[in-house]
């Protein structure tokens, strides 16, 4: 509990962040963090939001350095949080400490915040405290006695399993997005999630109004809603998860091989513009769209704010789209992991033999109408046709000469009749009234 005479705000909040967000419980937050003697941490995640804040590019350099000097350096002491990045910054000089790193202590600091002090000060509602006891006592005597007469190196194998079986099911869902059948097989599938009126009730899919996602969008405009691994999922912006997790990756590769020709002395001008365009253009289609909703995957705001002034960067890291990433791909995973289930639904053997029975019978009146189709076409080979590549057709041609009143000489050809010469009378005779000879 809080030392005597610390006042609380009222009003229920689900995480910490939340109160550094809302002035009236980070007035309360920040007493609660100086009676317990963090309130350095607290300081340091509020700068680092004003930092963000700054556009232009000179202030910010100034502000970062002064934040470095502040949190960072010799004289001033411990933040109180641990990480790589809190041991980068206390290597590095404060002219070389960019925007990135800034943020990325920030998230690390608010984790050493929600891991040590986060639930002790959410206990200190006692809306909470009642909501707690409430669903501890709802939990069946099943669930609370197996958890209990557990050993402990049972729970312990169970969540290697666990863990074990997510990594199996991750590797196997990207080697499966390389395959173009099967990714669109499954882009098909999440076009359906939460769209079956008969169905997304019992899947727990609620309907909200798109206005709540984007105030810019058409009022009628449906979405449907959902909680997966606690966290708010929008149906309609799963493809666009997928499309964005895909071209990450692709981003990822590129910056690998442009580092490796780097290494190697093979290094272009242009690399480094190449990034950028790249992470321009992942920023302007999911993250900063001009076409409603302007965050157009399931990210909060924050984050992707985040993301957006990192990509500003001229020179933008590989994990540039690391937190968005992370929150993205449990989620598609879950979703594979569906996906799998109704791909690969089990049938039972007696349904099985009838339909392979069924089978045989397509296959087999397949192929009599294949063999009818071939003997038809053998027969049709076999008809006489006129060989145009003999010299001797040349020499005794297969032609109709007729005789014609008219004036004009014709000289037709078809496949059937062949050619067919029409001339007139007159031309046939010579003068001492014999027939002429053929052109040929």
């Amino acid at each position: 509990m809080a030392p005597a005479g610390f006042g609380r705000a009222y009003g229920k909040v689900d995480h910490l962040v939340d109160c550094l967000r809302d002035p009236v419980h980070f007035e309360f937050f920040q007493r609660f963090a100086k009676s317990f003697h963090f309130e350095k941490q607290v300081k340091f995640y509020r700068k680092v939001e004003e930092l963000k804040s700054i556009r232009d590019t000179k202030t910010r350099t100034n502000k970062i350095i002064e934040l470095h000097k502040e949190f960072f350096s010799e004289q001033s002491g411990s933040l109180g949080a641990e990480g790589e990045i809190i041991k980068e910054l206390l290597e590095s000089p404060g002219d070389e400490v960019t925007l990135g790193m800034m943020i990325s202590a920030q998230a690390c600091v608010m984790k050493s915040m929600e891991n040590t002090w986060g639930e002790k000060y959410l206990q200190s509602f006692p809306e909470t405290r009642r909501e707690k006891t409430k669903t501890k006592a709802q939990e069946t005597d099943l669930t609370v006695d197996f958890g209990k007469n557990l050993p402990t190196e049972s729970r312990m194998g169970n969540k290697w399993r666990t863990f074990y079986t997510f990594i199996k099911r991750s590797a196997r869902f990207l080697k499966a997005m390389k395959n173009p059948e099967i990714k669109s097989e499954f882009i098909r599938y999440l076009r359906t999630v939460g769209r079956d009126p008969s169905r997304y009730h019992l899947e727990r899919w609620s309907e909200i109004s798109a206005t709540s996602i984007d105030p810019t969008i058409n009022n009628e405009v449906m979405y449907h809603k959902r909680t997966i691994l606690d966290k708010p999922i929008i149906a309609e912006l799963l493809v666009n998860d997928l499309n964005f997790l895909r071209e990450v990756m692709c981003y990822s590769a590129m910056y690998d091989r442009i580092k490796f020709m780097k290494s190697i002395g093979k290094g272009n001008s242009k690399d480094n513009e190449l990034l950028v365009s790249k992470t321009k253009s992942i920023v302007d289609h999911f993250l900063n769209s001009a076409i409603p909703p302007k965050i157009r995957v399931n990210a909060k705001p924050e984050v992707a704010s985040q993301i957006i002034l990192l990509a500003r960067e001229q020179n933008p890291g590989r994990a540039v789209f690391h937190e968005i990433s992370i929150q993205l791909f449990p989620v598609m995973a879950q979703f594979w992991k569906m996906f799998c289930f109704l791909r690969y639904q089990f049938i039972p053997r007696r349904i099985l033999k009838e339909r392979r029975n069924e089978m045989v019978k397509e296959r087999a009146a397949a192929n009599k109408n294949k063999n009818l189709d071939r003997l038809k076409l053998e027969h049709e080979n076999t008809a006489p046709l006129i060989d145009y590549t003999k010299t001797q057709h040349y020499k005794e041609p297969r032609m109709d000469v007729l005789k014609t009143l008219d004036d004009v000489s014709q000289l037709t050809f078809s496949l059937s009749a062949g050619a067919k010469m029409v001339i007139p009378i007159k031309s046939r005779q010579k003068t001492d009234g014999s027939r002429t000879e053929s052109i040929f």
